[in-house]
């Protein structure tokens, strides 16, 4: 036989793990929610990052080629068209 004061601590450890679940529950709910809405935006600035940086690389080798055909003497001068 389960004593009064015994029904109580059991129904509130029960409750306890159930408001524990729940929450936890909900937290990873909004988690995923905050995931799903800024998934797409964060891909596109990656994109965006990767474009610019590959867009520097290419200045930086514009620069790199027009300062060589600069310091080159006369003689030995480059053509770029």
């Amino acid at each position: 036989m389960i004593l009064p004061n015994k029904d109580a601590e059991l129904n509130a450890g029960i409750r306890n793990r159930y408001i524990e679940g729940w929450q936890r529950s909900r937290t990873e709910q909004h988690l995923q929610t905050l995931y799903n809405k800024e998934e797409v935006p964060t891909q596109a600035i990656e994109e965006f990052k990767r474009k610019v940086e590959q867009e520097q690389r290419v200045h930086s080798d514009i620069e790199l080629l027009t300062t060589m055909n600069i310091n080159v003497s006369p003689s030995n001068t480059f053509k770029i068209f």
